[in-house]
């Protein structure tokens, strides 16, 4: 909710005169060790010259017990104006880096194995979207990663563990305006991950997200994701803030509501810079 551009590529640009910059830090499950740890950090703008081209890069490194993988994409889309809104096509490109960090591994008598080395794999990738949006409402949907593989390394419990499968998303929004002061926004995003290679069950996971903007400036949320299906994966709330010159700051908790005990919960905090390519004008509002 804090980062269309991760989601979907034809996001780039679709802010129009802006160029847009965000960077993310989120602590999932404080208090376990090896717990997943992400930093991601993004920027995408429309060419000042040709408005309907809009480029856009993303990085991200996900750290989850002794693996670390580092992703790093480019993004392109060209708009289409489509009744009162716009379509924006999109492409994105890059690779995934796996590490597996086996040497820092501890066996419970004698320590780190000295039979275990670190293992690296090296895989390109690309995907694709389409996001339409107008005045109120927006929908999108998009392929981030097209090709399907296992990240080949440490031998076949490494491959398995690592499978790289291909993820369908699904995201739609509208914007109701209450009065001058006051918008809500509805939203929900649908994942869908085949079986994929391994022969596991088709994952399904739906986000339903409630957003309250007051003078355009604050913003509060909730959101509520499924596990598989309907069965309840976490309840989030969120805030944000934007200023005039166009810095944001956003702030999200993760509640557990899938019988995981044991931890602080998981946090999400966002830095984000809006820079106005028209100096002479107001920087324009935005709320998807």
């Amino acid at each position: 909710m804090f980062n269309g551009l991760v989601l979907n590529p034809a996001y780039a640009g679709t802010i129009e005169g802006i160029t847009s910059a965000t960077a993310v830090l989120r602590n999932q499950w404080v208090g376990f060790e090896g717990a997943p740890v992400t930093v991601s950090a993004s920027i995408h703008s429309g060419l000042k010259k040709w408005e309907k081209i809009g480029l856009g890069l993303n990085l991200e490194n996900d750290r989850i017990g002794l693996n670390n993988r580092f992703n790093l994409f480019t993004s392109y889309s060209y708009k289409f104006r489509m009744g009162n809104g716009i379509l924006s096509a999109g492409l994105q490109g890059g690779f995934v880096l796996l590490q597996a960090n086996l040497a820092d591994g501890q066996t419970p008598d004698v320590g780190p194995d000295p039979a275990l080395e670190n293992e690296f794999s090296f895989r390109p990738n690309f995907g694709a979207g389409l996001y339409y949006y107008s005045e109120n409402f927006y929908a999108g949907l998009s392929v981030p990663h097209l090709l399907n593989y296992r990240l080949n390394g440490a031998g076949e419990e490494f491959a398995t563990e690592n499978a790289e499968n291909r993820l369908y998303m699904i995201t739609s929004g509208y914007l109701f305006e209450l009065n001058d002061d006051v918008k809500i926004k509805p939203s929900t995003l649908l994942k869908y991950i085949p079986s994929g290679l391994e022969g596991g069950a088709n994952l399904t996971q739906i986000d339903i997200n409630a957003s309250v903007y007051l003078k355009e400036m604050f913003m509060f949320g909730a959101s509520y994701r499924t596990a598989q299906g309907f069965e309840a994966e976490s309840m989030s709330f969120l805030i944000s803030t934007r200023f005039e010159n166009g810095l944001r700051f956003g702030y999200s908790y993760d509640h557990s509501l899938n019988g995981v005990t044991g931890h602080a919960g998981s946090h999400e905090v966002m830095i984000g810079f809006d820079i106005n390519r028209d100096k002479g004008s107001a920087l324009p509002l935005r709320f998807f």
